[in-house]
């Protein structure tokens, strides 16, 4: 199945953490409570001696395009350790033909390549079909766009999306649901 957006790009540079912290007003501080979080400080002469977490911020950058025929969104997120990974999500409207179609598309294991590029192992579901990809995108301030996709037999796929950068609520209004 063909699926295309229009228009655009967001900058990933070396210090993509930073670089997104500093362009999103989507952060939230999460307070972890796992085994691996690492404590700032005990103050034993506290009455509780309790101890303070270090808080974890995700970032996410969030992106959009909306046709007559199709809306689509990603969500790329940046953990404070860097990690990449993201939904792409959306569906294609005909509703002339009586033809609707939801894609959906989870990244992960995002590793950054030149020119502002990310790899992500990819598993798209198109109405209940599932198929596992490698996908490169690229990044800029402004836009997010498909710019490779290889399958599984390691055959390149012929699919370009591009999308426009968005407020996280902007998109997941549009899309008429909340994105992961």
């Amino acid at each position: 199945m063909s699926y295309s957006a229009s228009a655009g790009l967001l900058a990933l540079s070396v210090s993509l953490g930073c670089a997104l912290v500093a362009c999103t007003s989507q952060d939230t501080p999460t307070e972890q409570t796992d085994a691996n979080t690492r404590p700032l400080a005990t103050d034993s002469r506290s009455p509780s001696n309790t101890v303070t977490r270090q808080p974890t911020f995700e970032t996410a950058l969030c992106f959009l395009n909306k046709s007559t025929s199709s809306t689509s969104g990603l969500k790329l997120n940046t953990a404070r350790t860097g990690a990449l990974g993201g939904t792409y999500t959306g569906r294609i409207h005909n509703e002339k033909a009586g033809y609707f179609a939801g894609i959906r598309t989870s990244l992960s294991n995002g590793i950054r390549g030149a020119r502002n590029e990310v790899r992500f192992d990819a598993v798209t579901e198109v109405d209940g079909d599932i198929q596992k990809t490698t996908q490169r995108w690229s990044f800029s301030l402004q836009a997010a766009e498909l710019i490779g996709e290889v399958g599984a037999d390691g055959a390149p796929l012929n699919r370009r999306i591009t999308l426009q950068r968005s407020n996280c609520g902007d998109m997941e209004t549009a899309l008429g649901y909340t994105v992961p």
